[in-house]
C-alpha cells in the first residue's frame, strides 16, 4: 500500500495530473514529518493543502531534513506472519524530490492543489 500525491485545480474538480509521486505506507510518516505534518491518520494519510503552502514545506524539508542513511534489512511480524524490509539509503530525500516534482508540474498545468490519499 502507498500513499499517492498529485495536483488538481479548484476550478475544475475532479482533473488531476498525471504526474504523481507514491510513498510507501509503511514509510508515510517519516517523509509527513519532514514535511511538518504531525498526525498520521489525519494529515499524512489523506489530505489536500495548497500547492503554494505544500511546496513551502518541501523545499523547507529539502533544506533541513539530515540525510537518511536508510535502514537496513529487517524482519517484522505482520498478521500473515513474518515480513522482510528495509528503506534504502536517500529515500527521504528521493521522495521530497519526487513531490516537488508533482507540485512543479502541478504549476506549469496551472493547478493550485495538491491532494493525497
Amino acid at each position: 500500500m502507498s500513499v499517492s500525491f498529485t495536483t488538481s485545480s479548484t476550478t475544475t474538480p475532479n482533473v488531476w495530473s498525471e504526474d504523481q509521486a507514491s510513498v510507501a505506507y509503511g514509510w508515510a510518516m517519516l517523509v509527513g514529518e519532514a514535511l511538518g505534518f504531525t498526525s498520521f491518520e489525519d494529515e499524512v494519510c489523506l489530505g489536500e493543502e495548497s500547492i503554494e503552502s505544500f511546496k513551502g514545506r518541501v523545499l523547507l524539508a529539502l533544506a533541513v531534513a539530515p540525510e537518511d542513511e536508510g535502514m537496513p534489512v529487517h524482519t517484522v511480524g505482520t498478521v500473515l506472519g513474518e515480513a522482510r524490509t528495509h528503506r534504502p539509503a536517500g529515500y527521504l530525500q528521493a521522495k521530497l524530490r519526487a513531490l516537488l516534482s508533482v507540485v512543479e508540474s502541478g504549476e506549469r498545468q496551472g493547478h493550485d492543489t495538491v491532494v493525497w490519499g
